[in-house]
């Protein structure tokens, strides 16, 4: 078996575990309160934001051009992220705005 397979095999019910968990199964079913749903959101946003400073760094430690567009360009597909949501989260209120630009 190779090890890949091993560690898939390993992992496998702690990967199915995700599925059952009462935040996934309250989303699925319409049973999670909006207050969890928003507090998610709000670390959701906050993290990306951190997240994104990772590339910043990633660009700015970079010493071959090529390294830097690879990594502009992978995050720029991370940044697009919150756009399709569609809509902005204000990480003060939790409340969503409509992004008419």
């Amino acid at each position: 078996m190779k090890t890949t397979q091993r560690l898939l095999q390993a992992a496998l019910p702690i990967w199915e575990s995700y599925y059952t968990h009462p935040f996934v199964s309250g989303i699925g079913d319409g049973s999670l309160p909006v207050e969890k749903f928003q507090f998610y959101m709000i670390q959701d946003h906050k993290y990306l934001m951190q997240y994104a400073k990772v590339f910043a760094l990633g660009v700015v430690k970079s010493t071959a051009e090529a390294d830097m567009r690879a990594v502009c360009r992978s995050d720029h597909r991370n940044a697009g992220y919150g756009k399709r949501r569609s809509s902005k989260l204000s990480a003060e209120t939790g409340h969503y705005q409509t992004d008419d630009r």
